[in-house]
């Protein structure tokens, strides 16, 4: 995944950074099997800010976690609320 920096051409440390993390997040995924999932319509959640961040909260919890568990993911992924 990271053949694109053997090249020599000029890259940032954040686009490296992200590449890197990003393959070994692949390697080390805990979940193997990833099963299709629908991802529920936003309109219906649009209403207030509460229904917002249960939007937000569904498609963290529900979705995302349900496909992506690696040492990665504990260390640096995350939601922030302001």
């Amino acid at each position: 995944t990271l053949s694109q920096f053997g090249d020599y051409r000029q890259h940032d440390a954040q686009e490296f950074l992200t590449n890197f993390l990003d393959g070994l997040h692949e390697d080390l995924n805990r979940i193997k099997k990833k099963e299709p999932i629908e991802i529920p319509d936003f309109d219906k959640y649009e209403k207030s800010e509460e229904t917002k961040r249960d939007y937000l909260n569904k498609r963290w919890h529900d979705i995302y976690l349900k496909r992506n568990s690696s040492i990665c993911t504990d260390l640096f992924a995350g939601l922030l609320r302001s």
